[in-house]
């Protein structure tokens, strides 16, 4: 039998992997950690069965304990990692709960461990023979065992079942569903495969912990995949609340900027800022921390991907109004989501948000500069979402800027143009993005963006000359996530866009005069 140790240290190095995957992808929030710890817990269960088969003797005696440690700690792992997600239990507000549920498993680990005392949870090892006049040892079950550990798991795994049917009836939202499914899979097979071996308890190897593998890599290669828990929702007591003209549960459209009133809102309630701009420079305008969601393809701190709607900017804003009742949740570029997902996708997206805001009476600001961009049909239905619309005058500097020079007097800049260099810019580093060249209009988003984020990391400014030229054929939003793309670019090397030469095309000077 000696084959058993291999399914279990392939399974072993899957989940440490994947949770260790699970564990950097976020960082230390309640629901993580208690996920990574069933990851951690299975892993040493899984690994302690791999040495355990591979070896003999009293080494293979010290894992066989050693497994137990693990499955002690699991019912309650799986147990805390379903009161707090998707919705945290109201078990869960009494600060104490975690500690408690933690006494059982300490206590039988405490017998498992304390050689004196073991006869209280196996009252005795027999020996089992594998060859070549070697063996292994397997326990008898104790009165620890009977009469804390079995009740106490199973106690934890029908709660955990109770708190995932109690929970489904008050989902909102795809990445609710998505949670709850991902958790139930990951509870109910180990638990079919255990009542089996209570059945039959000669059953080798143990199927409990083979489909423990299946299920925590399951868990985790799910959760992993998103970033479920990466934005920090909580937000810190305000001392004084003055009024605002933005009330709570009403959602609101605002035209021409809006900024000012995003600070104001951000310094006097709880705010969850959704923004195309960076989270340091809305810290840095809003004058505090706040939790912000940075929508770029950048990969950076608190940045999600635009077309992550239904999991990561869905589920951060609703567990925001879940610890923030009442709260403001002020999104910024909406258009910029629309360039990577469907009108339906974008709409339905919004109606969501709309409803939960009611729910948990919170208040919603969709700040509308690029809304002008979208088609007029999509921009009649959005409008028609909204309790009220408003137009504020407060723009502000983005990192692109448009101006008349000659794109020569700029210094230390790499110069992108879609006419000759030596006319335009003869003094600078410069790429000639033309038909048939070396870089064609073609590569704009491969060849022509590598230059430029190298050039942007090594300090350089970029000039874009007669970047019209260079888009032909582009549909608005493509331009729109383009130069908003570059533009996060710049932001993150601390340096600029430098727009010069000629701009005829009505949505292309919006998008500048947008992002300027």
């Amino acid at each position: 039998m000696s084959w058993y140790w291999m399914p279990y240290g392939a399974g072993a190095v899957i989940i440490a992997y994947l949770t260790y995957r699970l564990y950097t992808g976020s960082p230390n929030t309640e629901s993580k950690l208690y996920f990574s710890l069933m990851g951690l817990v299975a892993g040493i269960w899984v690994t302690s069965e791999f040495f355990y088969y591979l070896l003999w003797g009293n080494i293979s005696l010290a894992f066989y304990l050693l497994k137990f440690v693990g499955i002690a700690l699991t019912p309650y792992a799986v147990l805390m990692s379903v009161l707090t997600t998707p919705i945290r239990s109201k078990l869960m507000r009494f600060k104490y709960t975690p500690l408690i549920l933690l006494v059982p498993p300490l206590i039988s680990i405490f017998f498992v461990l304390t050689s004196p005392f073991n006869h209280l949870f196996f009252v005795g090892f027999k020996e089992v023979y594998v060859g070549d006049g070697h063996v292994r040892y397997e326990g008898t079950w104790g009165p620890v065992m009977n009469y804390l550990h079995v009740p106490y798991s199973y106690f934890c795994l029908l709660l955990s079942f109770a708190v995932l049917v109690l929970n489904i009836r008050k989902l909102h939202t795809k990445i609710d569903y998505y949670l709850v499914t991902t958790l139930f899979i990951a509870v109910i097979v180990p638990v079919v495969a255990n009542v089996i071996v209570l059945v039959d308890r000669n059953i080798y190897p143990d199927p409990t912990s083979l489909t423990l593998v299946f299920s925590a890599a399951f868990m985790a290669y799910m959760l992993s995949r998103y970033k479920l828990f990466k934005i920090p929702t909580s937000y810190e007591k305000l001392e004084n609340e003055p009024t605002l003209d933005i009330e709570s549960n009403r959602a609101y459209l605002i035209y021409d900027g809006g900024y000012n009133l995003v600070k104001k809102i951000a310094n006097s309630k709880p705010s969850l800022i959704i923004s195309t701009r960076s989270t340091q420079w809305i810290q840095k305008f809003v004058g505090r921390a706040v939790p912000v969601i940075w929508l770029s393809e950048v990969d950076a701190e608190n940045s999600i991907l635009p077309e992550r709607l239904e999991f990561e900017i869905e589920y951060t804003i609703i567990e925001f109004w879940r610890q923030n009742p009442s709260g403001i949740v002020i999104l910024e570029g909406i258009t910029y989501i629309r360039a990577f997902n469907s009108v339906d996708r974008v709409l339905m997206f919004l109606k969501d948000v709309i409803d939960v805001s009611s729910q948990y009476d919170g208040g919603f600001v969709l700040l509308g500069d690029d809304v002008k961009l979208l088609e007029d049909e999509v921009r009649e239905k959005i409008e028609g979402m909204f309790d009220e619309k408003m137009s504020l005058n407060d723009f502000v500097s983005y990192g692109i800027f448009s101006i008349k020079d000659s794109p020569s007097k700029i210094e230390n800049a790499l110069c992108v143009t879609s006419e000759n260099p030596d006319k335009v810019c003869p003094n600078i580093e410069s790429i000639w993005v033309r038909r048939g060249g070396e870089y064609s209009p073609d590569t704009m988003r491969m060849d022509v963006l590598y230059e430029i984020e190298n050039a942007l990391k090594n300090g350089k400014r970029i000039v874009l000359h007669n970047l019209e030229g260079m888009v032909i054929g582009w549909k608005t939003l493509k331009l729109y996530a383009y130069m908003k793309l570059l533009a996060d670019l710049a932001e993150k090397s601390n340096s600029q866009i430098i727009i010069t030469g000629r701009l005829s095309r009505e949505d292309l000077k919006a998008i500048v005069a947008m992002l300027s």
